[in-house]
């Protein structure tokens, strides 16, 4: 195999690499950006109900 068609497949190959953990990188951040609305959401619920059940036995 001659050299230059080496280094094109290397550099195709990372390449690939940098691209998948970007990817990777980008999917964590929208799985956390998704996770956080309804974290927040599940706070606000169980504190909702807290102050009702606080309410209720005054």
């Amino acid at each position: 195999m001659p050299m230059i068609d080496f280094s094109a497949v290397k550099y195709h190959f990372s390449m690939l690499i940098i691209h998948f953990s970007v990817m990777m990188i980008d999917f964590s951040a929208v799985k956390y950006h998704f996770s956080m609305p309804i974290i927040h959401f599940s706070v606000m619920m169980v504190h909702f109900s807290v102050v009702k059940y606080h309410f209720q036995n005054e």
